[in-house]
């Protein structure tokens, strides 16, 4: 299964604990089209496959934990608690965006959006979106999921 990030800036996250002061602020996390549409392509073949679960603790309160999680329902939620921050750990913390890109991507567009709507949905949008404005699908766009530290999220 292709992966939509860069193994190798993955690796050297990981060996480096408490690499936090080398994050870049999030203005220059923004997400190009190729790496959303390969993030959809890897949360769609996982959804797909049933490899993907509840397992946060939200899902403990809601009565989900353990249950598949569908195509068409999985949300920002769920793919910032049982992909991003899964395979980002705590303590080696960044955005999805610094394990696909060693360079600054600077948004061209900001994407408000709601955490609850179903990914798939969302992802519709901004292909639509795409398509209308004529952006290059190199261009980058904010999406705070994957362009702020979702360990630690600085909102001010």
């Amino acid at each position: 299964m292709p992966i939509p990030w860069d193994p190798v800036l993955l690796e050297k996250r990981s060996s480096k604990p408490g690499s936090l002061l080398n994050n870049r602020h999030p203005r220059e996390n923004g997400i190009t089209f190729v790496q959303l549409h390969a993030m959809k392509e890897f949360v769609k073949r996982l959804c797909k496959s049933g490899i993907l679960c509840h397992t946060s603790e939200f899902s403990k309160q809601n009565r989900t934990f353990g249950e598949r999680i569908k195509w068409t329902e999985i949300n920002m939620h769920a793919i910032n608690n049982e992909i991003i921050t899964k395979m980002i750990p705590k303590e080696n913390s960044c955005s999805w965006v610094e394990i696909c890109s060693a360079k600054p991507q600077k948004p061209k567009v900001f994407v408000s959006h709601d955490w609850s709507e179903p990914f798939r949905d969302f992802g519709k949008a901004i292909d639509l979106y795409k398509a209308s404005s004529g952006i290059s699908v190199h261009e980058a766009v904010f999406i705070c999921t994957f362009a702020n530290d979702q360990w630690h999220v600085d909102l001010g």
